[in-house]
């Protein structure tokens, strides 16, 4: 029962609910679950990353209390790169998504006249 609240068992729960909250949201974006849902689509993604993260925390718990401290600090360091890769990739595509953005901007064609 120790195992359970060391500070390593601790980091690794909170690294295992990022990664696997960051996993789930990327799973619903990747395979459209949101297409044709309209307003409801930012909860639908939200739900997968909030499922996929409430799974990972219980499986973790088991994984904590039956594997050794120096295999938590591993996980540890494995879900770590995880995280930072994962913060990398959404930096990426929101940078890159905004300066699309603003390169597409819609100059008129014709000059305003006003009416007279």
């Amino acid at each position: 029962m120790k195992k359970l609240v060391r500070p390593a068992s601790w980091l690794f729960y909170l690294l295992t609910i990022i990664a696997f909250f960051i996993g789930g949201v990327t799973y619903a974006i990747l395979t459209d679950a949101t297409k044709g849902q309209g307003l409801a689509g930012g909860a639908i993604v939200l739900g997968y990353g909030v499922i996929a993260a409430f799974v990972s925390l219980i499986v973790a718990m088991f994984v904590a209390y039956h594997v050794s401290y120096p295999v938590i600090i591993k996980f540890n360091r494995v879900l770590s790169a995880l995280v930072a890769i994962g913060i990398v990739y959404t930096v990426y595509r929101y940078s890159s998504r905004e300066g699309a953005a603003q390169t597409n901007t819609i100059s008129p064609t014709l000059p305003y006249l006003p009416s007279p």
